[in-house]
């Protein structure tokens, strides 16, 4: 998951100092440096907050499913993990 947000923080970090440096072509490099790392910690950090959602939402269903098989297949009948796993 840590490869995939420094991917995505490096390449909005990438396309912010693009469009900065072309639209302010007289500004110091700074500006640009400035945009491209605030957009790269942007990206990284939203990136991780989705992620660990996701990976989290995953486990908890894991846990659910091995502590109590047939609660799962209980309330969600288009499941049937149960009958899968048996075969």
């Amino acid at each position: 998951m840590t490869i995939g947000s420094i991917l995505i923080g490096t390449l909005l970090a990438l396309a912010s100092f693009i469009v900065t440096h072309r639209h302010y072509v007289y500004t110091t490099i700074s500006v640009d440096v400035l945009s491209a790392a605030l957009c790269f910690a942007v990206g990284y950090f939203v990136t991780m907050t989705i992620t660990s959602v996701v990976r989290s939402g995953t486990t908890t269903l894991f846990v659910c499913y091995a502590q109590a098989p047939e609660c799962m297949d209980q309330n969600d009948k288009t499941l049937k993990l149960a009958e899968r796993i048996k075969r």
